[in-house]
């Protein structure tokens, strides 16, 4: 079956996979809001759709995080505005797979990290593991900044385990 995974928001990533072969691994597209701030480009993820025509999308069922104080009272996470577009990029990536009919699949993180013994923060274990599974992936994940790609990889992978197509 023919996946397309998302690691969802304006930074994160798309992977596209075809009888369990990874065939394309991008950056959320994005472009100009108008406004000094990105937005999804809707147009290149349906090209892309058009073009590897998943029957499945496998979408990371994120939330935001509230900017709250930590211990050390310095504040953390998104603020209203920034929440608000993290919000709005996800709806919309979960929009384009129901328009196109494709069968969404919404997968926590903390249940496909478990799966593959990631833990805590850091995203480079993503990466790694993700290069480990699949070292053909290395000219798409080869810098430390491709951790959202890795994730959208490893969704990828693991809906693929998951529904026994590897």
């Amino acid at each position: 079956m023919d996946i397309l995974a998302a690691d969802p928001g304006l930074s994160g990533g798309l992977c596209f996979m075809k009888a369990g072969v990874v065939v394309e691994v991008l950056d959320m597209p994005t472009l100009p809001d108008g406004a000094a701030n990105r937005q999804l480009d809707v147009m290149a993820i349906c090209r892309r759709i058009d073009k590897w025509k998943p029957r499945i999308a496998i979408i990371e069922n994120v939330q935001p995080m509230p900017s709250i104080p930590g211990v050390n009272g310095v504040r953390r996470g998104m603020g209203a505005a920034s929440s608000f577009r993290f919000g709005f990029a996800v709806g919309q990536i979960r929009a384009i797979a129901v328009c196109y009919g494709l069968e969404v699949k919404l997968v926590t993180p903390g249940v496909w990290k478990r799966y593959y013994g990631l833990k805590g923060p850091d995203k480079e274990q993503s990466r790694q593991k993700a290069l480990e599974l699949m070292p053909t992936l290395l000219p798409w994940l080869g810098r430390k900044k491709d951790h959202n790609k890795s994730e959208a990889c490893l969704l990828a992978h693991y809906e693929s385990e998951r529904r026994g197509f590897l």
